[in-house]
């Protein structure tokens, strides 16, 4: 309910509203001086008209939040807790004080707590501090919802009930259906602020041309229709709509979107950052081959008894215990957990000493690594990811001294089948694509040949730390719009950083709960399907900004023009009313619904003002050939019908569609222009048809009059599809 309750204030306390409101009032005041029902009504009117909207926008938001919260529902990590003796699975929602977790690497911690077992569990707190290093987590230490499980493992103790301390936030955080604003939304934003301003300019001025006679009713409601037709409140409600559909979509595929704008953000990057392991590649890895680096010592019991004995877990220690025997867990007097910062794990065994599983690069000395490459070079073996298993004096967190190489193992990835595909679309879109990875770069690029895959020079990024991966991605924002994939604990900082993250399947739960988009199930085939709704969500909020400032155009000039003596002003509040329901609501709700332009959109002002220019002149020359035609200008509806008829032509080429999509939209332009006839000619309508009419201040016609109608909108018609067939003013000169 608290949802809802905060809903219902968001659309009800808006500035939209608030524009509403004193307008209404001063229509109130205005009809209280002159006693002039027409005002009155027209007050009444916006009163509906801010009823319905909040209406519309607390509906709307309301099946958004859920379905916003029952997708995130899906990512909700399971627990299994010790209560009462017995072992439960819950949700985080569902934890209460002194249930008992096993955290494992890669786990997001879902509650307050206090650790009461630690194998060398390391938690990395930044998402709540900002603290970018990893801390280790003692018996007895205290730990926080949101962060994570970055190293070892252990047991925590819920202190608090999730809905008492940063759980709630968190998990709020992470279900909330958060409309940020996205970059075209800033855009429109601007443009709308532009037009809002001038309308008030124009009004301010027309009071003061009024000399003495403010509080004329038609001047008081040509200000009205001018200043409510100006107030952008239909296109954010079209927005959210196009977006939610577009998120429904991609919901058939297994992706899950956590935060709307993410969609368009997606479609929009002009580079796109790849981790190798789980990315690129699937989520399993297997032993390739074995290189004995010390004949003197048994590496294969050596490696069972580090498998044993180690708490790591991860794909890489699966596919090492596929390949050993399973041997009796040895004594252990220390132990060093694997980080993916430190690259390395490492145990002290009784009577043996420190044994070590890390990546060579960090472990062994430069002729050391030269010997090794020499050795894997010649069983063809050097282009994998490469292990070793070592023998050190010491070990610790901070490094390793004087390693000396036993094992060397070479593990093989998976790659996706669909990953050439991919990769392919990427670049035929012209967009940047970059692999990083933390292994060595001849495995990188080995895996990119079988997999058939190139990339230019200098797009391969091997033995990245994950804070390394964080300050590429920081490099590339200053030129481009990014976005990273990822599925571990070691993208993270990445993930956090660009403009908008995606969690394959298989991710670990805090990279599911910091990514923008995450999928499901597996759906790494469905990316191209993720850009071309995006870019398909992109063109129709463009679209539908188009008709919503088209028409604002054209209330500017309408009224410019009446202004200046030039023609009368045909419009009313209501009728301002019923010109964006044919013109704008009616046509963005179908172009909302349907949204199957997958076209990039090459510059959005260009294309914005193309659109413009030609709805403008169309409904200019509309009117002035009504003007300039006496068995025309003689009918007092003549010159609504041209602007109507004009407007609603337009929006018919509001984009470059295919001709279905042309005809379909022009048999509903026809549609609306046939019911408005009919509304007109109909003089003994039931009460319904009756309100409406009189609401919206239609004259009943006679057939001198659907006579005198019936070319006005045949020229209005004519004269808008020659505009806009009329080469783009604003084409790009090459």
């Amino acid at each position: 309910m608290t949802s809802l309750r905060t809903i219902l204030v968001r659309n009800t306390v808006t500035v939209f509203n608030a524009l509403n409101a004193v307008i209404v009032g001063a229509l109130a005041v205005a009809w209280w001086h002159t006693s002039d029902e027409r005002l009155l009504l027209d007050s009444l009117g916006v009163c509906t008209v801010i009823v319905s909207n909040m209406a519309i926008g607390v509906v709307q938001e309301w099946r958004a939040y859920r379905a916003a919260r029952a997708a995130t529902i899906q990512l909700a990590a399971v627990h299994h807790v010790l209560r009462d003796g017995r072992d439960v699975t819950v949700r985080a929602d569902d934890l209460r004080p002194n249930d008992v977790i096993h955290l494992h690497r890669g786990d997001a911690i879902p509650a307050d707590g206090v650790i009461v077992e630690s194998d060398g569990l390391e938690v990395d707190a930044s998402i709540l501090t900002g603290e970018s290093h990893a801390v280790g987590a003692a018996v007895g230490s205290a730990v926080f919802a949101g962060t994570a499980c970055v190293a070892g493992q252990g047991t925590l103790r819920v202190e608090r009930p999730a809905a008492e301390g940063l759980a709630a936030r968190i998990n709020a955080q992470a279900r909330a259906h958060v409309l940020r604003t996205s970059p075209m939304q800033r855009r429109i934003n601007i443009l709308f602020e532009w037009s809002f301003g001038i309308a008030v300019a124009l009004a301010v001025a027309d009071v003061v041309l009024a000399n003495g006679q403010a509080l004329d009713v038609d001047r008081i409601r040509r200000i009205a229709t001018l200043v409510l037709g100006l107030i952008p409140e239909g296109l954010v409600f079209f927005t959210t709509i196009t977006l939610t559909l577009g998120v429904l979509r991609l919901s058939k595929f297994g992706i899950v979107v956590q935060h709307l704008p993410a969609v368009e953000s997606f479609a929009a990057v002009t580079s796109v950052c790849m981790d190798k392991t789980g990315t690129l590649t699937e989520n399993r890895l297997h032993v390739a081959g074995v290189v004995t680096l010390d004949a003197s010592v048994d590496g294969a019991e050596l490696l069972a008894k580090y498998l044993a004995a180690t708490s790591d877990e991860g794909q890489t220690i699966d596919a090492l215990r596929h390949c050993v025997q399973q041997v009796a867990r040895p004594d252990v007097e220390g132990a060093v957990p694997f980080s993916s910062a430190r690259a390395f794990g490492a145990l002290r065994l009784v009577r043996f000493g420190w044994l070590v599983l890390g990546s060579p690069e960090r472990l062994l000395t430069t002729p050391q690594q030269e010997a090794l490459r020499k050795q894997l070079r010649q069983q063809d073996l050097h282009a994998m990811r490469v292990l070793v298993l070592a023998k050190a004096e010491h070990a610790t967190a901070d490094g390793v001294e004087h390693a000396q190489p036993i094992l060397a193992i070479a593990m093989a990835d998976v790659v996706r089948p669909q990953a050439q595909e991919l990769v392919t679309f990427f670049q035929e879109s012209r967009v940047e694509l970059h692999v990083c990875s933390g292994d060595a770069e001849a495995h990188v690029q080995s895996l990119l040949d079988s997999a058939r895959v190139e990339l230019p020079a200098g797009h391969i990024h091997a033995r990245m730390q994950p804070q390394q991966k964080q300050d590429f991605v920081r490099h590339l924002q200053t030129q481009h719009h990014v976005a990273f994939m990822g599925d571990g604990v070691n993208d993270l900082p990445a993930m956090k950083q660009a403009d908008v993250s995606v969690a394959v399947d298989g991710a670990h739960g805090m990279a599911r709960l910091v990514a923008d988009i995450a999928f499901t199930r597996p759906a790494f085939h469905a990316v191209p399907d993720l850009v071309r709704n995006g870019r398909a969500v992109m063109r129709t909020i463009l679209n539908v900004a188009r008709l919503f400032i088209g028409k604002n155009v054209v209330l500017l000039l309408v009224s410019a023009l009446a202004a200046i003596g030039a023609m009368p002003y045909p419009l009313t509040p209501r009728r301002g009313a019923l010109l964006s329901v044919l013109a704008v609501g009616i046509p963005a709700m179908v172009l909302a619904a349907r949204g199957r332009n997958h076209a990039a959109i090459a510059s959005f002002p260009r294309e914005l003002a193309t659109y413009l220019v030609r709805t403008g002149t169309s409904v200019l020359i509309a009117m002035m050939v009504v003007q300039s035609v006496p068995f025309l200008n003689t009918h007092h509806e003549a010159l609504f019908c041209a602007i109507v008829a004009s407007v609603i032509v337009s929006a018919v080429f509001v984009d470059k569609q295919d001709r279905q999509a042309v005809l379909h939209l022009s048999y509903w332009a026809l549609a609306l222009v046939g019911a408005w006839i009919a509304l007109m000619m109909w003089h003994s309508p039931p009460l319904p048809v009756a309100v409406v009419q009189a609401f919206y201040e239609l004259p009943l016609l006679d057939l001198d009059g659907i006579a005198c109608l019936v070319p006005v909108l045949a020229v209005a018609a004519i004269i808008s599809v020659v505009s806009h067939s009329i080469p783009s003013p604003f084409r790009r000169r090459v």
